[in-house]
């Protein structure tokens, strides 16, 4: 890493300057119906906002607001954040970083501090198979590890070694066996390669948020 530490301070942020309730979303196979919230502001940097793609806030105590914004046409350029996340903790005046569209929850464990990380060797685990027809109607086999105080079912479909890697958490780089790599302690489905590590854990860095940041 080649640039000072970038912290959530130096993030593009949105300030809020008045929070609606939005309409209510209509129920889904794998959704109940819930509420929204709009948060009216301005965002310092208006060329982030893309219409097309989710992307998050940063809250208070661990909190993310994910929602998309909504394409208005307004004449005092303003801009409106739609979320499902109920916004409690938030105020009129604050200012919230902007955390992009899919490393959010990264940032929140990066802010956990170096000790929650713990060393590890990937070893590969059995896995339990299930089969599924996709929405595309083709046939699908997913595959979850067995836990380590898992008994699985006298019918389960056991794949001997069959979770053969892990995902970095920030550059979703493969973590193979033999692989060094860092687990969360309390979050313990995060792993972090070494190289991320390095380059974010130990320093709190978070410039994976940043467009064309470093991974």
């Amino acid at each position: 890493m080649s640039h000072l530490p970038i912290k959530r301070t130096d993030l593009p942020f949105f300030t809020v300057e008045s929070i609606q309730e939005g309409p209510m979303l209509a129920a889904t196979e794998e959704e109940p119906e819930h509420h929204t919230w709009h948060l009216l502001g301005a965002l310092s940097d208006p060329a982030l906002i893309n219409y097309s793609s989710w992307c998050a806030l940063l809250g208070k105590d661990r909190n993310c607001l994910y929602g998309n914004w909504l394409q208005e046409n307004r004449s005092d350029g303003k801009v409106a954040f739609e979320t499902t996340n109920d916004p409690l903790s938030v105020t009129a005046g604050a200012r919230l970083p902007f955390a992009g569209d899919i490393h959010a929850w990264a940032a929140i464990l990066i802010e956990d501090g170096l000790s929650v990380w713990e060393e590890h060797v990937f070893v590969p685990r059995d896995a339990i198979a299930t089969h599924f027809t996709g929405h595309d109607g083709n046939a699908w086999r997913g595959l979850r590890p067995v836990a380590s105080d898992e008994q699985p079912a006298p019918d389960a479909e056991i794949v001997e070694s069959g979770w053969d890697h892990e995902h970095c958490l920030i550059c979703n780089g493969h973590i193979d066996p033999g692989d060094r790599f860092f687990q969360h302690k309390t979050e313990d489905n995060y792993f972090l390669c070494t190289t991320c590590y390095e380059n974010h854990a130990k320093t709190g860095d978070l410039s994976f948020l940043l467009p064309n940041g470093d991974q």
